[in-house]
């Protein structure tokens, strides 16, 4: 249902607290548990772990915002070097929290060079809404792949991303060039290996 052109928020404002069940919603729930899994494995295990422990001793009888629990996430990151410079926890959050819907991520490949070019777009299950939709949404997501040639079963280094700067969003945001790509002209490459984030994939038709 997440697919749909009216589909509401994971997070919401409420004025008060007797409001709380009427902005819960089973959608929000789900895409939240999955988003949840999708830092787990950005971050790594251990810096995971870390930073949940962090957190239940720092607020055990505070209060907090999700604010406060992004950060103690930035602060594992950092000093785990997993995610790489320029990546912000609360920015890619914010992006996956604070619009409906998900992405379709599409894969082009150049089989001659060996690069792909990937891009996004929020994808509807009905398309003739797409149209309907004036602005275009944007999303960090973390690119991995596999295909029979990696040396590796699977490739999972994070190291690229699909952006989305919440100041300035463009075009530009919505694409990335992947080069040096190990899979052989013959191969088959399958992104979103063990279903790290939350997208779809769409490839060109030789692939």
């Amino acid at each position: 249902y997440d697919a749909h052109v009216n589909t509401d928020l994971v997070t919401a404002s409420v004025p008060d607290e007797s409001h709380i069940w009427a902005a819960y919603n089973e959608i929000g729930e789900r895409k939240a548990a999955v988003l949840f899994e999708m830092l787990h494995r950005v971050m790594g295990e251990e810096a995971w772990l870390t930073a949940l422990r962090r957190y239940l001793v720092v607020y055990a009888n505070r209060t907090a915002t999700s604010s406060d629990f992004w950060d103690l996430l930035q602060l594992q990151v950092d000093r785990n070097g997993r995610l790489g410079k320029g990546l912000n926890i609360t920015g890619i959050m914010k992006c996956w929290l604070g619009q409906p819907g998900y992405p379709l991520v599409t894969v082009t490949r150049n089989y001659e060079d060996r690069t792909a070019i990937v891009s996004q777009q929020r994808f509807f299950i009905t398309p003739q809404f797409r149209n309907r939709w004036a602005r275009s949404p944007c999303w960090w997501v973390p690119l991995s792949y596999t295909c029979p040639s990696c040396q590796h079963s699977e490739i999972i280094s994070f190291s690229r991303w699909l952006t989305c700067p919440i100041s300035k969003p463009s075009s530009k945001s919505n694409t990335v060039i992947l080069g040096k790509l190990e899979a052989e002209p013959e191969d088959w490459i399958l992104f979103n290996v063990q279903h790290t984030a939350p997208f779809r994939v769409n490839y060109d038709l030789r692939n």
